[in-house]
């Protein structure tokens, strides 16, 4: 999931090469209904993300007894969201 389909669509051609099955959710109201329907192992996602923040949405999924199991990678290409969430120095 990222703020541009452009990087989102990318990502998902890597994977596909790679021969990983893959889905790719464009809207965030759409999340929890295709992680129901798609049960993944792991989730990419961008930090900052139309109407909301992939952190919280991080949280959210770990806190909640049926995604906790799910794996989460958050990227940004923007040093200062990365900064402000402490994820680096």
């Amino acid at each position: 999931m990222d703020n541009d389909p452009s990087n989102a669509d990318a990502i998902k051609e890597l994977l596909d090469f790679e021969e990983v099955i893959t889905m790719v959710v464009y809207k965030i109201e759409e999340l929890d209904k295709e992680i129901g329907r798609f049960a993944p192992d792991l989730l990419v996602m961008s930090i900052p993300l139309k109407n909301s923040d992939g952190s919280a949405l991080c949280r959210r999924l770990k806190n909640s007894e049926d995604h906790c199991h799910i794996g989460i990678i958050l990227l940004s290409t923007q040093y200062n969201v990365l900064k402000d969430e402490k994820l680096i120095g």
